[in-house]
């Protein structure tokens, strides 16, 4: 009898020790996800704000990457402006830089044109370097920019205006996407030249020098 009440006892004693052991491993369990969820959102919390991006500085001036877009403050006459690129200084340092210009291109407005029978996969970089050296001239310099193709087509210049660097009575940026990579400098004529994003180079130099980051050879 003694020793049925005794394993009795001991099965009720046992099963307190299993409650036990439920009860903490539960608690271990829920500590766990606890900390797998501070982990997890903890980490971003504090570092979200703290991510950092690639840097150089050039002349002065310090450029910060992000997602492929350089951007720098460059101070004109009136304000501090944010200019972006997508190519760093030093990237386009080297674009060759030919001839001069004249007093004729210095207007409140700029011509930007193309060929419109230039080859299909060419457009694509025609549109991109149109895009971007338009809104950098008329954010940081506040001219107008005025689309132009330098010869008629029905499809692609229907209500643009035609011009070339034959007109010398505008200012006329020519972009070229061929081979090589340069800037010419025609009196009243900019032509940016490059294959590809090679084009896009050309476009970036020629801001930099606009804005004094490069300096001329």
């Amino acid at each position: 009898m003694e020793e049925k009440e005794k394993t009795k006892q001991e099965i009720e004693k046992e099963e307190k020790e299993a409650a036990k052991m439920r009860k903490i491993a539960a608690i271990a369990v829920v500590g766990i996800i606890v900390i797998f969820f501070i982990a997890l959102f903890g980490v971003k919390y504090f570092y979200s704000d703290k991510v950092e991006y690639p840097t150089v500085t050039y002349n002065g001036f310090e450029f910060t990457e992000i997602a492929d877009t350089w951007y720098t403050q460059w101070q004109n006459e009136e304000k501090l402006v944010s200019v972006s690129a997508r190519y760093n200084p030093y990237e386009v340092e080297n674009v060759t830089v030919l001839g001069e210009l004249n007093e004729g291109f210095h207007q409140s407005e700029i011509y930007v044109t193309f060929d419109p029978y230039s080859e299909q996969e060419e457009f694509k970089y025609l549109a991109l370097a149109a895009a971007d050296l338009s809104q950098s001239i008329e954010k940081a310099f506040s001219k107008e920019v005025i689309p132009a193709c330098t010869q008629e087509h029905n499809e692609t210049c229907n209500n643009v205006s035609i011009v070339s660097c034959k007109d010398t009575d505008k200012a006329v940026i020519h972009i070229i996407a061929k081979e090589p990579t340069q800037i010419v400098l025609k009196g009243n004529c900019i032509e940016l030249h490059g294959k590809e994003l090679e084009l896009i180079k050309s476009v970036d130099k020629l801001l930099y020098l606009w804005y004094k980051i490069i300096t001329p050879n």
